[in-house]
């Protein structure tokens, strides 16, 4: 029951996302809808089996793909040809080059002096404003906005060097 709970709190977090993803598929607002309903209904029966903590989106949307295959099998009639072109649009992408981006750049702000992490991180990542990070890190306002622009030069010279860019040193 809660992973019940839990599925119907993130379905409706990604309703608009699953009616484009819909409508997309099945070019017709009608058609579109039921295959929502379905795929709504389908996630829900099969709430054990998401992992909570993983990609809602692409488990929700490969449900609702296998909604509509299944669906274009039994009636093909309802839904225009599944072109080659359609069939690639079907297809989820990787996050995997993402996420080694996203590790090599965590990497690399930990390799960052401590002022200058601590100056990125109060600006670029909770969104402080400069007077306030300053007054936080002890310094002028001038420091603060020099460690963070070395900061930021040293991650963009360690991401273009970075395996996940596909170029080296």
């Amino acid at each position: 029951m809660q992973a019940q709970h839990l599925v119907s709190g993130l379905l409706l977090q990604h309703w608009n996302a699953l009616c484009g993803f819909a409508l997309s598929l099945t070019a017709n607002p009608d058609d579109a809808e039921d295959l929502v309903h379905d795929t709504a209904v389908r996630a829900l029966r099969s709430a054990e089996s998401f992992e909570p903590g993983t990609n809602f989106q692409a488990w929700i949307f490969t449900i609702q793909r296998n909604c509509f295959l299944n669906t274009y099998c039994r009636r093909p009639r309802l839904f225009r040809a599944l072109t080659e072109a359609v069939l690639d649009r079907l297809s989820v992408p990787s996050n995997q080059e993402a996420r080694v981006a996203l590790s090599d750049t965590a990497a690399a702000i930990q390799r960052l002096p401590k002022v200058q992490r601590r100056a990125l991180l109060l600006v670029a990542a909770d969104g402080v404003k400069y007077e306030e990070a300053a007054r936080l890190c002890g310094c002028s306002v001038g420091t603060v906005k020099s460690r963070v622009a070395r900061a930021r030069k040293e991650l963009l010279r360690a991401n273009a060097y970075a395996p996940a860019s596909g170029r080296t040193a």
